[in-house]
């Protein structure tokens, strides 16, 4: 399932495809292989396919880790013994597990990626925070990535995330819009960013699951 959960001001960049995705990927050993063919394919086809994917984000690759540099490199070099299975070793990947960014560095380059903690009082929780700007253009967006555990959710914490995640990312110089997605497990209501002051003279264009 593909979550673009909330898009601001992006209406610069209308052909523009960037796409979200969550994986559940607390696999046993035994199903691993499985899942990591199902992702190949999965990856291969949105960026082969007749829609030009330029950048994929991905929540929910494992679960939550505090500072794990193992984990982070395991995952930067899955992702590239992947991409190099199916001939598209040119993405950028980025990862903060458990997100994932892989950019086509034919339209956007990354300018910044990093972690964006101190969301709400559920301190284990972090997006993925990254800038990228248009090659072409030279545009430049932000990106959040961000998943909330409904193990861990309340509506106040909801609330609060999106609106760091909002306050984190009108401090970013020089942006033509900003995006956030991933699986917030959200409403309509709470991804309203007129509801959060950082955000208020912002159209706000929402899309929900697809």
């Amino acid at each position: 399932m593909v979550h673009t959960l909330l898009v601001i001001r992006l209406s610069l960049l209308r052909s523009t495809t960037l796409v979200f995705r969550t994986l559940n990927f607390r696999v046993l050993s035994l199903r691993k292989k499985e899942k990591r063919e199902k992702l190949k394919t999965d990856i291969k086809a949105m960026f082969n396919g007749p829609v030009e994917i330029q950048a994929l984000f991905i929540c929910e690759f494992g679960i939550m880790h505090k500072d794990c540099l193992e984990k982070t490199e395991v995952t930067h070099q899955i992702f590239e013994e992947l991409l190099c299975d199916i001939d598209l070793s040119h993405l950028v990947i980025k990862a903060l597990p458990p997100y994932v960014a892989v950019v086509d560095p034919n339209y956007w380059d990354v300018l910044d990626c990093f972690k964006c903690g101190n969301l709400c009082t559920e301190k284990s929780n972090f997006a993925m925070m990254l800038s990228l700007e248009h090659t072409l253009s030279g545009v430049k967006i932000g990106v959040a990535n961000c998943h909330i555990p409904s193990s861990t959710a309340t509506s106040k914490r909801k609330t609060d995330t999106i609106g760091t995640l909002c306050t984190q990312l009108t401090t970013l110089n020089n942006l033509s819009g900003w995006i956030i997605g991933g699986d917030c497990n959200l409403d309509k209501n709470t991804m309203n960013p007129g509801s959060h002051h950082s955000a208020t003279c912002i159209p706000p264009e929402v899309s929900a699951d697809g």
